[in-house]
């Protein structure tokens, strides 16, 4: 358990150097923007996955417990998975509009200069 944690943490912060070697002389706002987005997107995405990890380790564990009432166990489990997809379409949505946003900046600069 202690490496999955250790491995998420590596893994959202390598992105981390991606961002060091920005040319801040010549980049506009809407392209700063992007690039924090992205690492935000990253970073969801790794805890995202971290707890997807974990609720399968959950469901393992209740399975015993929920073994003697399927019907409860597959009401939970339905219930659980439906909520995971909602949240993350929901969350990937507003980074689609966040992008879209900050893309338009990006357009409309340009076209301005």
């Amino acid at each position: 358990m202690q490496d999955m944690f250790k491995n998420l943490m590596s893994d959202m912060f390598s992105n981390v150097g991606n961002m060091s070697n920005l040319d801040m002389k010549d980049m506009d706002p809407s392209k700063i923007g992007l690039k924090v987005l992205d690492f935000q997107k990253n970073a969801f995405n790794e805890t995202y996955d971290a707890m997807q990890n974990l609720l399968q380790q959950t469901e393992k564990m209740m399975e015993p417990l929920l073994k003697n009432n399927p019907v409860a166990n597959e009401e939970w489990n339905s219930m659980l998975k439906k909520s995971q997809e909602e949240i993350k379409k929901s969350i990937d949505n507003g980074f689609v509009q966040a992008e879209s946003y900050f893309s338009s900046n990006n357009t409309m600069g340009k076209n301005s200069k």
